[in-house]
Protein backbone atom coordinates (compact mmCIF):
# COMPACT_ATOMS: atom_id res chain seq x y z
CA UNK A 1 0.00 0.00 0.00
CA UNK A 2 1.35 3.44 -0.94
CA UNK A 3 2.20 6.05 1.73
CA UNK A 4 -0.69 8.23 0.52
CA UNK A 5 -3.13 5.31 0.77
CA UNK A 6 -2.07 4.79 4.40
CA UNK A 7 -2.82 8.41 5.17
CA UNK A 8 -6.11 8.47 3.26
CA UNK A 9 -7.34 5.37 5.10
CA UNK A 10 -6.30 6.86 8.45
CA UNK A 11 -8.18 10.09 7.67
CA UNK A 12 -11.33 8.14 6.73
CA UNK A 13 -11.17 6.12 9.94
CA UNK A 14 -10.56 9.25 12.00
CA UNK A 15 -13.52 11.11 10.50
CA UNK A 16 -15.74 8.05 11.01
CA UNK A 17 -14.66 7.92 14.64
CA UNK A 18 -15.36 11.63 15.19
CA UNK A 19 -18.75 11.28 13.50
CA UNK A 20 -19.55 8.41 15.87
CA UNK A 21 -18.61 10.75 18.74
CA UNK A 22 -21.34 13.10 17.52
CA UNK A 23 -19.15 15.83 16.07
CA UNK A 24 -21.05 18.48 14.12
CA UNK A 25 -21.15 17.96 10.34
CA UNK A 26 -19.63 21.39 9.74
CA UNK A 27 -16.68 20.57 12.01
CA UNK A 28 -16.20 17.25 10.20
CA UNK A 29 -16.02 19.15 6.91
CA UNK A 30 -13.43 21.50 8.41
CA UNK A 31 -11.34 18.52 9.55
CA UNK A 32 -11.56 16.99 6.08
CA UNK A 33 -10.57 20.26 4.39
CA UNK A 34 -7.55 20.86 6.64
CA UNK A 35 -6.32 17.27 6.51
CA UNK A 36 -6.65 17.27 2.71
CA UNK A 37 -4.65 20.51 2.50
CA UNK A 38 -2.06 19.04 4.88
CA UNK A 39 -1.80 15.90 2.71
CA UNK A 40 -0.80 17.97 -0.31
CA UNK A 41 2.29 19.19 1.57
CA UNK A 42 3.76 15.69 1.98
CA UNK A 43 6.84 15.23 -0.26
CA UNK A 44 5.90 12.88 -3.09
CA UNK A 45 6.58 9.20 -2.45
CA UNK A 46 7.34 9.72 1.25
CA UNK A 47 5.64 9.58 4.63
CA UNK A 48 7.43 12.69 5.86
CA UNK A 49 4.54 14.07 7.91
CA UNK A 50 6.91 16.28 9.86
CA UNK A 51 7.93 18.16 6.71
CA UNK A 52 4.27 18.49 5.71
CA UNK A 53 3.30 19.86 9.12
CA UNK A 54 6.13 22.39 9.11
CA UNK A 55 5.20 23.48 5.60
CA UNK A 56 1.48 23.80 6.40
CA UNK A 57 2.14 25.81 9.55
CA UNK A 58 4.81 28.03 8.00
CA UNK A 59 2.45 29.86 5.67
CA UNK A 60 2.01 33.59 6.16
CA UNK A 61 -1.14 33.28 8.29
CA UNK A 62 -2.46 35.02 11.39
CA UNK A 63 -2.24 33.32 14.82
CA UNK A 64 -5.92 32.32 14.78
CA UNK A 65 -5.59 30.49 11.45
CA UNK A 66 -2.33 28.91 12.63
CA UNK A 67 -4.02 27.63 15.80
CA UNK A 68 -6.91 26.12 13.85
CA UNK A 69 -4.51 24.25 11.56
CA UNK A 70 -2.45 23.17 14.54
CA UNK A 71 -5.52 21.88 16.40
CA UNK A 72 -6.84 19.78 13.53
CA UNK A 73 -3.49 18.20 12.70
CA UNK A 74 -2.75 17.51 16.37
CA UNK A 75 -6.13 15.89 17.02
CA UNK A 76 -5.70 13.66 13.98
CA UNK A 77 -2.20 12.46 14.84
CA UNK A 78 -2.96 12.13 18.56
CA UNK A 79 -5.73 9.68 17.66
CA UNK A 80 -3.90 7.91 14.80
CA UNK A 81 -0.74 7.25 16.82
CA UNK A 82 -2.77 6.06 19.82
CA UNK A 83 -4.68 3.70 17.50
CA UNK A 84 -1.40 2.33 16.16
CA UNK A 85 -2.04 3.52 12.61
CA UNK A 86 1.35 5.27 12.47
CA UNK A 87 4.60 4.37 14.17
CA UNK A 88 6.27 7.71 13.47
CA UNK A 89 7.02 10.41 16.02
CA UNK A 90 4.31 13.04 16.38
CA UNK A 91 4.80 15.58 13.54
CA UNK A 92 4.07 18.51 15.86
CA UNK A 93 6.63 17.66 18.52
CA UNK A 94 8.21 20.86 19.83
CA UNK A 95 5.57 23.10 18.27
CA UNK A 96 2.82 24.87 20.19
CA UNK A 97 -0.11 27.19 19.61
CA UNK A 98 0.43 30.89 19.14
CA UNK A 99 -1.11 33.65 21.18
CA UNK A 100 -4.45 34.34 19.43
CA UNK A 101 -5.50 37.72 18.11
CA UNK A 102 -8.53 39.05 19.97
CA UNK A 103 -11.68 39.11 17.87
CA UNK A 104 -14.21 40.36 20.38
CA UNK A 105 -15.99 43.42 19.05
CA UNK A 106 -17.86 46.07 21.02
CA UNK A 107 -20.94 47.67 19.46
CA UNK A 108 -22.53 50.70 21.08
CA UNK A 109 -26.12 50.18 22.33
CA UNK A 110 -27.28 53.17 20.23
CA UNK A 111 -26.01 51.41 17.09
CA UNK A 112 -27.84 48.21 18.01
CA UNK A 113 -31.04 50.16 18.65
CA UNK A 114 -30.71 51.72 15.18
CA UNK A 115 -30.10 48.27 13.68
CA UNK A 116 -33.33 46.97 15.20
CA UNK A 117 -35.28 49.78 13.52
CA UNK A 118 -34.13 48.82 10.01
CA UNK A 119 -36.02 45.56 9.26
CA UNK A 120 -39.47 46.08 7.72
CA UNK A 121 -41.66 44.12 10.14
CA UNK A 122 -44.60 44.28 7.70
CA UNK A 123 -42.83 41.58 5.66
CA UNK A 124 -41.98 38.05 6.77
CA UNK A 125 -38.26 38.49 6.14
CA UNK A 126 -38.20 41.78 8.04
CA UNK A 127 -40.10 40.25 10.95
CA UNK A 128 -37.70 37.31 10.97
CA UNK A 129 -34.64 39.57 10.85
CA UNK A 130 -35.95 41.72 13.70
CA UNK A 131 -36.70 38.66 15.87
CA UNK A 132 -33.34 37.06 15.02
CA UNK A 133 -31.36 40.19 15.90
CA UNK A 134 -33.27 40.51 19.17
CA UNK A 135 -32.81 36.81 19.95
CA UNK A 136 -29.07 36.98 19.22
CA UNK A 137 -28.62 40.01 21.49
CA UNK A 138 -30.74 38.44 24.23
CA UNK A 139 -29.02 35.10 24.70
CA UNK A 140 -25.89 35.12 22.52
CA UNK A 141 -26.64 31.84 20.77
CA UNK A 142 -24.38 30.96 17.87
CA UNK A 143 -25.85 31.72 14.41
CA UNK A 144 -25.64 28.05 13.42
CA UNK A 145 -27.58 27.12 16.55
CA UNK A 146 -30.24 29.82 16.26
CA UNK A 147 -31.09 29.02 12.65
CA UNK A 148 -31.84 25.35 13.43
CA UNK A 149 -34.28 25.96 16.29
CA UNK A 150 -37.81 24.56 15.93
CA UNK A 151 -41.09 25.66 17.52
CA UNK A 152 -40.85 22.89 20.12
CA UNK A 153 -37.51 24.25 21.33
CA UNK A 154 -39.23 27.37 22.66
CA UNK A 155 -41.23 27.60 25.89
CA UNK A 156 -42.69 31.04 25.35
CA UNK A 157 -44.91 30.82 28.44
CA UNK A 158 -41.83 30.20 30.58
CA UNK A 159 -39.60 32.48 28.44
CA UNK A 160 -37.08 29.70 27.86
CA UNK A 161 -35.36 28.25 24.82
CA UNK A 162 -33.53 24.94 24.65
CA UNK A 163 -30.58 24.51 22.30
CA UNK A 164 -30.84 20.74 21.62
CA UNK A 165 -27.70 18.61 21.72
CA UNK A 166 -27.72 17.83 17.95
CA UNK A 167 -27.90 21.59 17.25
CA UNK A 168 -25.39 22.80 19.87
CA UNK A 169 -21.80 23.18 18.69
CA UNK A 170 -20.54 21.40 21.82
CA UNK A 171 -23.18 18.66 21.41
CA UNK A 172 -24.42 19.46 24.91
CA UNK A 173 -28.00 20.71 25.26
CA UNK A 174 -28.58 23.89 27.23
CA UNK A 175 -31.72 25.73 28.29
CA UNK A 176 -31.46 29.50 28.56
CA UNK A 177 -33.89 32.32 29.43
CA UNK A 178 -35.11 35.03 27.08
CA UNK A 179 -36.82 38.34 27.78
CA UNK A 180 -40.50 39.07 27.21
CA UNK A 181 -39.55 41.37 24.32
CA UNK A 182 -37.79 38.52 22.53
CA UNK A 183 -40.57 36.10 23.41
CA UNK A 184 -43.17 38.37 21.81
CA UNK A 185 -41.04 38.86 18.68
CA UNK A 186 -40.56 35.09 18.29
CA UNK A 187 -44.27 34.50 18.90
CA UNK A 188 -45.16 36.98 16.15
CA UNK A 189 -42.71 35.27 13.79
CA UNK A 190 -44.19 31.84 14.51
CA UNK A 191 -47.67 33.21 13.80
CA UNK A 192 -46.43 34.49 10.43
CA UNK A 193 -45.33 31.01 9.31
CA UNK A 194 -47.38 29.59 6.43
CA UNK A 195 -49.58 26.65 7.53
CA UNK A 196 -47.90 24.47 4.90
CA UNK A 197 -44.48 24.92 6.51
CA UNK A 198 -44.44 21.76 8.58
CA UNK A 199 -41.47 21.45 10.95
CA UNK A 200 -39.82 24.56 9.49
CA UNK A 201 -37.13 26.23 11.60
CA UNK A 202 -38.46 29.24 13.50
CA UNK A 203 -35.97 31.59 11.80
CA UNK A 204 -36.55 30.15 8.32
CA UNK A 205 -36.39 31.55 4.79
CA UNK A 206 -39.39 33.18 3.12
CA UNK A 207 -40.20 29.80 1.55
CA UNK A 208 -40.09 27.89 4.84
CA UNK A 209 -36.72 26.24 4.25
CA UNK A 210 -33.67 26.42 6.48
CA UNK A 211 -32.05 29.85 6.52
CA UNK A 212 -28.28 29.41 6.13
CA UNK A 213 -25.69 31.28 8.26
CA UNK A 214 -24.01 32.70 5.14
CA UNK A 215 -27.32 34.13 3.92
CA UNK A 216 -27.96 35.67 7.34
CA UNK A 217 -24.48 37.17 7.38
CA UNK A 218 -25.01 38.70 3.93
CA UNK A 219 -28.35 40.19 4.94
CA UNK A 220 -26.94 41.58 8.17
CA UNK A 221 -24.09 43.22 6.26
CA UNK A 222 -26.70 44.96 4.13
CA UNK A 223 -28.41 46.38 7.21
CA UNK A 224 -25.18 47.43 8.88
CA UNK A 225 -23.91 49.11 5.70
CA UNK A 226 -26.90 51.46 5.94
CA UNK A 227 -25.54 52.45 9.35
CA UNK A 228 -22.01 52.88 8.05
CA UNK A 229 -20.90 49.99 10.26
CA UNK A 230 -19.73 46.41 9.95
CA UNK A 231 -21.89 44.00 11.96
CA UNK A 232 -21.80 40.23 11.53
CA UNK A 233 -23.89 37.53 13.25
CA UNK A 234 -20.96 36.78 15.54
CA UNK A 235 -20.61 40.46 16.43
CA UNK A 236 -24.15 40.24 17.83
CA UNK A 237 -22.98 37.29 19.93
CA UNK A 238 -20.06 39.38 21.21
CA UNK A 239 -22.42 42.25 22.00
CA UNK A 240 -24.69 39.93 23.97
CA UNK A 241 -21.82 38.52 26.03
CA UNK A 242 -20.31 41.92 26.84
CA UNK A 243 -23.72 43.35 27.64
CA UNK A 244 -24.55 40.59 30.11
CA UNK A 245 -21.19 40.87 31.87
CA UNK A 246 -21.40 44.66 32.09
CA UNK A 247 -24.86 44.41 33.62
CA UNK A 248 -23.83 42.07 36.39
CA UNK A 249 -23.88 38.49 35.09
CA UNK A 250 -21.09 36.38 36.58
CA UNK A 251 -18.63 34.67 34.29
CA UNK A 252 -19.83 31.13 35.12
CA UNK A 253 -23.44 31.97 34.22
CA UNK A 254 -22.22 33.59 31.00
CA UNK A 255 -20.25 30.45 30.13
CA UNK A 256 -23.45 28.40 30.42
CA UNK A 257 -25.50 30.94 28.45
CA UNK A 258 -23.00 31.07 25.59
CA UNK A 259 -22.41 27.32 25.52
CA UNK A 260 -18.64 27.54 25.98
CA UNK A 261 -16.98 24.21 26.76
CA UNK A 262 -14.69 25.90 29.31
CA UNK A 263 -13.92 29.32 30.76
CA UNK A 264 -11.05 30.13 28.41
CA UNK A 265 -13.22 31.80 25.78
CA UNK A 266 -15.54 33.38 28.33
CA UNK A 267 -12.59 35.05 30.06
CA UNK A 268 -11.79 36.96 26.86
CA UNK A 269 -15.02 38.88 27.37
CA UNK A 270 -14.22 39.30 31.06
CA UNK A 271 -10.91 40.96 30.18
CA UNK A 272 -12.76 43.68 28.27
CA UNK A 273 -15.23 44.33 31.07
CA UNK A 274 -12.32 44.67 33.51
CA UNK A 275 -11.23 47.66 31.43
CA UNK A 276 -14.67 49.15 32.10
CA UNK A 277 -14.18 48.51 35.81
CA UNK A 278 -10.75 50.15 35.85
CA UNK A 279 -12.08 53.24 34.09
CA UNK A 280 -15.09 53.53 36.42
CA UNK A 281 -12.86 53.03 39.46
CA UNK A 282 -10.37 55.66 38.32
CA UNK A 283 -13.21 58.17 37.95
CA UNK A 284 -15.15 57.37 41.12
CA UNK A 285 -12.72 56.19 43.81
CA UNK A 286 -13.07 57.99 47.14
CA UNK A 287 -9.29 58.21 47.31
CA UNK A 288 -9.38 60.90 44.63
CA UNK A 289 -11.24 63.12 47.11
CA UNK A 290 -9.56 62.30 50.43
CA UNK A 291 -6.03 62.03 49.04
CA UNK A 292 -5.98 63.96 45.73
CA UNK A 293 -3.06 63.43 43.45
CA UNK A 294 -0.63 66.33 43.50
CA UNK A 295 0.50 67.67 40.17
CA UNK A 296 3.87 69.34 40.50
CA UNK A 297 5.23 71.75 37.98
CA UNK A 298 8.85 70.99 37.30
CA UNK A 299 11.21 73.95 37.31
CA UNK A 300 13.33 74.50 34.25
Amino acid sequence: MSPMSNLENAIKLFLTFRRAEGLAERTLKDYHAHLAAFSKRIPEGTEDYRAAALSYLSDDINPNTYNIRFKYIKKFFDWSIEEGLFSCAHPLTGLKKRRPVGRIVHIEPDTLAELLRLPNKRTFTGLRDYALILFSLDCGARPGESLKLRVEDFDLAGLLVTIPAPVAKTRQARTIPITIQTGLAVQALMAAHHPAWKDAPVFCSESGTEYLPNSWGHRLRGYSARLGKTITPYYLRHAAALGMLRRGMNVFALRDMMGHSDLTTTQKYLALTLDDLRKAHAESSLVNEVAPRRHRVRKI
